[in-house]
C-alpha cells in the first residue's frame, strides 16, 4: 500500500489565510466544516457544518444556493483538506487559531460564535460516531465473538 503524504499544518494555515472558501473534512464522520470568508456590507462570512458532497461541482452549486450574492470562488481560492485527528485536536491547533484570526480580520467578530457553535456540532457528531462504533451501529464487525 502506498504511503500517504504527511499532513502539512502550515499548508492548512496558509489555506485558511488566503482562500475565499475552505472546506474541512474529518476522518471520523462525513459532515464537513464550511468556512466561507467572502463578505460584503450586508452579508458576513459564514461558518457552518454541512453535509458531504460527491464533487467540487456539487459543493459549488451548494454555495450558489446558500450564498447567491457571491460569485462562485475560483479554483485557486477554494480549498478542501481532511483533518485526520480528533475535533478537539483541531480546536487546539494553530489551524483553528488561524480561522479565528481570519474571522476577526473581516471585522465580523460576531461570526466567531458561529464558528464555536460549528465546533460544538462537530464534537457532538464525533462523540455520537464513537458511541455508534462501540455499539456496532452502522459498522460491520470484522471479528465476531464465537459462541461457546
Amino acid at each position: 500500500m502506498p504511503e500517504q503524504p504527511a499532513f502539512d499544518i502550515e499548508d492548512a494555515r496558509r489555506a485558511i489565510e488566503g482562500a475565499e472558501v475552505v472546506v474541512v473534512g474529518f476522518s471520523r464522520f462525513e459532515e464537513r466544516l464550511l468556512l466561507d470568508f467572502r463578505y460584503d456590507a450586508a452579508t458576513p462570512p459564514a461558518v457552518k457544518v454541512v453535509p458531504a458532497v460527491s464533487s467540487v461541482e456539487e459543493r459549488l452549486w451548494f454555495l450558489q444556493q446558500e450564498r447567491p450574492q457571491f460569485a462562485a470562488p475560483v479554483s485557486e481560492r477554494f480549498v478542501f483538506f481532511t483533518w485526520a485527528k480528533t475535533v478537539a485536536e483541531f480546536r487546539e491547533s494553530s489551524v483553528w487559531r488561524a480561522i479565528e484570526e481570519r474571522i476577526r480580520a473581516t471585522g465580523h467578530g460576531q461570526v466567531l460564535s458561529e464558528a464555536h457553535d460549528a465546533w460544538g456540532q462537530l464534537a457532538t457528531r464525533e462523540k455520537h460516531q464513537a458511541f455508534s462504533a462501540v455499539k456496532g451501529e452502522h459498522f460491520k464487525t470484522l471479528w465476531r465473538e464465537e459462541k461457546r
